[in-house]
């Protein structure tokens, strides 16, 4: 059932305009195909991590995922850089602990997390290297780490690099003025492996080069819009967004 809006608004982006933070479990501006990958990244996680963990969703937003994390049995801290983001969580979802903190800075101990998720976060803070040391230092030693990222050389930018020798944009979305640096796959692979962690998985999520008319035209269409990000997974080099599993490494 839909819950009254005027009641759960999801809060505006910090820059004033409607940013990332829908709630994906009562959607109110996202469609089908956006919903379905942001839930599917905390499914899989819920998978392969089981119950009984501490788990630090970082960059929680509305608290969606934290709720799925904590309802499979997890101890779960959310933590988000907006307030009105973390006042929503509270209110919306119970059960996970929620702080309002920078992912720069977090006020957990060493070695504190069996699991991090940091989905669609990285890319939107100004020093993803002090960020993902900052994650290194609350983890476990071999603690789990899942984090995604839109990619800007997914293949319908690629093609077009390749065959009309266009430059690869810095953004999936030029428009978007909550991300500040996008990671390509390889870019991202490097990154983590610099950061001391060590790759265990990773999945894309959407593999398309259809025009956006036809793509829009899927997403009203039952099961049609989980198409692309069927191949997505098994091409995230391509993907739009990508998935990567890592644990850390012991120094």
């Amino acid at each position: 059932m839909r819950t009254n809006k005027n009641i759960n608004q999801v809060p505006l982006g910090d820059k004033g305009i409607f940013g990332e933070r829908d709630d994906m479990l009562d959607p109110q501006r996202s469609g089908r195909r956006g919903v379905y990958e942001h839930l599917q990244r905390y499914r899989l996680t819920m998978k392969k991590i089981g119950p009984n963990k501490k788990v630090l969703d970082l960059g929680c937003g509305t608290g969606y995922g934290s709720r799925m994390l904590y309802g499979a049995g997890s101890e779960v801290y959310g933590i988000d850089v907006s307030q009105g983001a973390i006042d929503y969580a509270k209110k919306k979802y119970s059960g996970p602990k929620y702080v309002c903190c920078s992912a720069e800075k977090t006020p957990f101990q060493n070695n504190f997390f069996d699991v991090v998720t940091a989905f669609e976060v990285i890319e939107h803070v100004q020093n993803p290297e002090k960020v993902l040391r900052e994650i290194y230092r609350v983890l476990k030693n071999g603690g789990d780490l899942f984090i995604s990222t839109p990619n800007p050389r997914h293949l319908l930018n690629t093609i077009k690099h390749l065959f009309r020798a266009n430059p690869y944009p810095e953004k999936v979305n030029a428009k978007n003025i909550y991300h500040i640096k996008e990671f390509y796959y390889d870019e991202f692979i490097e990154f983590l492996k610099r950061g001391n962690f060590k790759i265990i998985s990773q999945y894309g999520q959407t593999l398309s080069i259809l025009p956006g008319k036809i793509e829009a035209l899927l997403d009203k269409l039952p099961l049609f819009y989980k198409i692309p990000i069927f191949w997505g997974y098994f091409f995230p080099k391509y993907a739009w967004t990508i998935v990567i599993h890592v644990q850390k490494k012991i120094l």
